[in-house]
């Protein structure tokens, strides 16, 4: 809790969201732990370049990412759980060079 506390969150409760939202989907625990977070603030900060803003193109293929590691790489799935057909999920791939 210190660190959430600590960070500015200057994309507001959206960055905070994020960084809870992607810590639950990549931990391997029950428990956060401050590291995860820690590791998620930085990758924002440097993808939005020190404003804590990601570009849409950035949350997109991140959250694409994330899909896909949680389903394995099942890309039926994870177009399935994004809501997106797998043609569409095949050429977002492509558009971001995501083997």
């Amino acid at each position: 809790m210190n660190k959430l506390k600590d960070h500015s969150w200057p994309g507001n409760i959206r960055e905070l969201q994020n960084v809870i939202e992607r810590a639950v989907l990549l931990s391997d625990s029950n428990k956060l732990e401050h590291v995860e977070l820690e590791e998620w603030i930085k990758e924002m900060k440097e993808a939005g370049q020190g404003t804590g803003l990601l570009r849409l193109e950035d949350v997109e293929k991140n959250h694409i990412l994330e899909m896909l590691d949680h389903t394995q790489g099942n890309r039926t799935l994870a177009a399935s759980q994004l809501g997106i057909s797998v043609r569409t999920l095949r050429n977002k791939l492509k558009i971001y060079q995501i083997a």
